[in-house]
């Protein structure tokens, strides 16, 4: 990958869940996200983790859990930028 590579990425639709009362919101997905296609993919990001205990539910091992996990706690994810012109080397470097 040479240092000036860069690509469009665009973020997620919003996760949405009946009667929402929490929104969360991010920017734009890492690395392992984009791959994934879901929120919070990599597995040294804690948010599941964190909802999972707030929901007093296992750590869900799915996408369909974390979606009953949001949906349970009333929580809507979103990306709040459509499309983001960024660097792959960063993108290399991105850690939550």
């Amino acid at each position: 990958m040479k240092k000036n590579d860069s690509t469009i990425v665009e973020g997620f639709p919003p996760l949405m869940c009946h009667e929402p009362r929490v929104l969360i919101l991010g920017t734009i997905p890492g690395k392992n996200s984009i791959s994934a296609n879901e929120y919070y993919y990599d597995n040294g990001n804690r948010m599941w983790k964190m909802l999972a205990k707030l929901a007093t539910q296992k750590m869900p091992t799915n996408y369909t859990e974390k979606k009953v996990i949001l949906e349970h706690l009333h929580v809507v994810i979103w990306d709040y930028y459509k499309f983001q012109t960024i660097l792959l080397v960063l993108l290399e470097k991105i850690r939550l």
